[in-house]
């Protein structure tokens, strides 16, 4: 599998070229580079790849050193919504089997959520939403990729952060997020900052240059 039965015709990682592949040959490996973990491929790609790849850490935690209890996920922007996908659909019976759900292999211990495009309503970037879904997408194929319906007590905990005026992605997508959070007591730390455009990630050379030149 490489998508979700609500995004039909949308290739992740291979996409359909997964096919013609074999067991382990769709896999993504993964290496410790600089402290960190990090796939060396994206076969896989999309939420799905995303969650499968977290279990691949997880088998091989006493491998690399890693504590598997303290496997995170993390996503800016539209990857913001992938990473929300990854920790709200972990469970989804469409997509996973009930000894994989029961197992919760797949589920992260974390999440970390920046400026992230979680909504389809009325503070949707619906430019992520057509990439998704396509610009034809029903109402209903909407509701169930607007992340904050999808929020549950088996959510992670979540660390949030946006900017009051990012005009890209509205702060209310962090905002309905920490609600939902809040209200199925899901901890959650959210911070709004007052100042900063889409897609700062880090203060640097390149993030300044951007600023200054598309301001």
């Amino acid at each position: 599998l490489f998508s979700i039965p609500a995004v039909k015709g949308v290739e992740f990682g291979d996409g359909f070229a997964l096919a013609d592949r074999k067991g382990s040959e769709a896999n993504d490996s993964f290496e410790i580079k600089d402290g960190k973990v990090q796939t060396k491929t994206n076969h896989n790609g999309g939420i799905n790849g995303g969650i499968t790849n977290g279990h691949s850490v997880r088998f091989y935690a006493e491998k690399y050193g890693i504590d598997r209890d303290k496997v995170a996920v993390m996503g800016f922007s539209a990857g913001g919504h992938l990473a929300a996908s990854i920790s709200n659909l972990w469970n989804d019976s469409e997509i996973f089997s009930d000894e994989e759900i029961d197992c919760e292999i797949y589920k992260p211990n974390a999440t970390i959520l920046a400026y992230p495009v979680i909504t389809s309503g009325e503070f949707a970037n619906k430019t992520s939403f057509e990439n998704l879904l396509g610009k034809n997408a029903s109402q209903e194929e909407l509701n169930k990729m607007s992340l904050e319906r999808r929020v549950g007590g088996h959510t992670p905990a979540t660390f949030l952060w946006h900017t009051y005026e990012d005009n890209a992605v509205p702060v209310e997508n962090s905002l309905l997020y920490a609600m939902a959070l809040s209200k199925h007591k899901v901890p959650c730390e959210l911070h709004i900052y007052p100042k900063g455009q889409h897609g700062l990630s880090r203060i640097s050379d390149e993030t300044l240059w951007s600023v200054n030149r598309y301001r």
